[in-house]
């Protein structure tokens, strides 16, 4: 390394802000010595100061190529090229720069960054835990590792982590928010709701203090405060571009609305019941779904026509995320049930596909989507579902897709369902289901089905907190898991439950 000490100051002048300077006293020691690796990192920080990326990118690659264990080289090349854009070459910068250096803690947070947004969550958090190793008050780090920890159930331990980066750093609004999330998970809902209330008291603009504390309230049923709150869902992430304005709640007599999901499919078919309310109050609507939902919502009461949300939108003259409609509606719940159909073609196919077998059909489903954020808790695995199986009386057949799981003793249907309307019309020919929590269960409810739900200890806002029975699909049965990771006794509240209603015992919601 030179001993320059002009090195130092040019240091200090690019920490100020001083570029010009910088600049000039780089060109004198690099005019002076062309091979100073560190004069050449200078001025590709100056040109990055500049806002001129290829040129900072340029002056870097030079520095490495003279000294290719130069880590603070390799980390501000990553650092660029992230900045440009082309992250592939900014994780390879960074991996060079904590071969180098493995005590790296920059290149190693910047690493968690960036592989845990492309979901490589185990690599994301080896190079987290580097980074508080070689920095044990890294702040960043700690709150994204605890995030991570959270996504994973990990409560205990990501509350750890959030106590020292708030130690590191006070104040830090986004660990309080991680810490509130993590207190939610673990039952401790006053506690969440205080810290919340304090930061949203601090920062009145905080649009993750509001979302989160807006599933708070819808969880404690408070529908039109939550509802309005999770409006703050918009701040991070804008709603989908259309032509048309959104709908204010306003008259809508002779206008085409068009209503279009955002999120999954259980969201649609829960909310795509105010379809018929407001085509009631004189719109056209038509829906914009998700292509597995297309066939089956086509034939919906006060729907004029349904196409993929994939597709161009429709002219239209107003427009509403699915999502959005509770709150303009005054947090009401259509009393309706069923607001969805089978097609009677279909339900005669699958009549004829399951025969006319004896005993009570019962429809199962274990998982959800592998993908979903909260699938950790609210996926059951299929040996757990076993003893339904066994029960004297029941035939079980399986409707689990995507997972690649059987259930011994449960008739597969999987391979003939292709989509919703498949799932609808295979439901219309069961006698009831029992299912996680997901998109089966409000298309089950939609469809005025009985059905069990098997919840998670601590379950989304939309069924309620400590509830066994649900305002919006008056069918189902809330089973919730008596402490974390507690199969086993929904299940066999489930299964005394269920052995009950074969025997034609009138049964009543079932609490754990």
């Amino acid at each position: 390394m030179s001993a320059d000490p002009r090195l130092d100051q040019a240091a200090r002048l690019l920490s100020a802000g001083h570029l010009d300077d910088a600049a000039a006293l780089l060109g004198a020691i690099l005019a002076a010595n062309p091979g100073e690796a560190g004069a050449l990192l200078g001025l590709g920080l100056v040109a990055h100061g500049r806002g001129r990326l290829d040129e900072a990118a340029g002056w870097i690659a030079r520095a490495v190529q003279l000294r290719p264990r130069f880590a603070d080289a390799w980390y501000n090349l990553g650092v660029v090229e992230h900045a440009r854009g082309a992250d592939a070459a900014a994780v390879a910068a960074w991996t060079r720069a904590v071969k180098a250096d493995p005590a790296h803690a920059e290149a190693h947070h910047n690493l968690g960054t960036v592989l845990g947004a492309r979901g490589e969550t185990k690599t994301a958090k080896q190079h987290y835990r580097a980074a508080i190793k070689a920095d044990p008050r890294h702040a960043d780090a700690l709150n994204n590792l605890a995030g991570l920890l959270i996504g994973d159930g990990a409560m205990e331990e990501a509350l750890g982590l959030l106590d020292r980066a708030l130690a590191a750093r006070a104040p830090f609004p986004a660990a309080l928010v991680n810490a509130a999330t993590a207190f939610q998970e673990l039952g401790r809902r006053d506690e969440a709701r205080h810290l919340l209330d304090t930061l949203l008291a601090a920062i009145p603009d905080h649009a993750g203090a509001h979302l989160n504390r807006a599933f708070l309230r819808l969880g404690d049923g408070d529908l039109a405060g939550g509802f309005a709150e999770l409006e703050w869902r918009w701040a991070d992430k804008p709603p989908r571009t259309l032509p048309m304005p959104a709908w204010d709640g306003g008259p809508l007599a002779g206008r085409t609305l068009l209503l279009h999901a955002e999120q999954g499919f259980g969201d649609t078919l829960q909310f795509v019941r105010y379809a018929p309310m407001l085509a009631a109050a004189g719109a056209r609507v038509t829906l914009a779904v998700q292509p597995g939902l297309v066939r089956l919502l086509s034939g919906m009461a006060g729907v004029a026509a349904v196409v993929a949300d994939t597709a161009p939108p429709p002219d239209c003259d107003l427009h509403c995320p699915l999502m959005s409609l509770p709150r303009l509606l005054a947090g009401t719940i259509p009393a309706t049930i069923p607001y969805l159909t089978a097609d009677p073609a279909l339900v005669a196919g699958w009549r004829q596909r399951l025969g006319t077998d004896p005993g009570l059909r019962v429809g199962l489903v274990w998982a959800g989507s592998a993908t979903h954020r909260t699938d950790w808790k609210r996926s059951a695995p299929a040996a757990a579902l076993a003893p339904l199986t066994r029960l004297p009386g029941i035939r079980c057949y399986s409707l689990q897709v995507g997972r690649g799981e059987r259930l011994h003793g449960a008739v597969d249907l999987a391979p003939h369902l292709t989509d919703f309307a498949d799932t609808a019309a295979a439901l219309a020919c069961l006698d009831a289901v029992v299912t996680v929590d997901t998109a089966v269960a409000h298309l089950a409810g939609a469809l005025g089905r009985d059905t069990w739900v098997m919840l998670p200890w601590q379950a989304e806002w939309r069924w309620l907190s400590g509830r066994d029975d649900s305002p919006w699909y008056p069918t189902l049965r809330l089973v919730r898991q008596p402490k974390r990771d507690d199969w086993r006794s929904v299940v066999a509240a489930v299964a005394e439950s269920l052995s009950a209603y074969a025997g034609g015992c009138p049964t009543t919601p079932s609490r754990v």
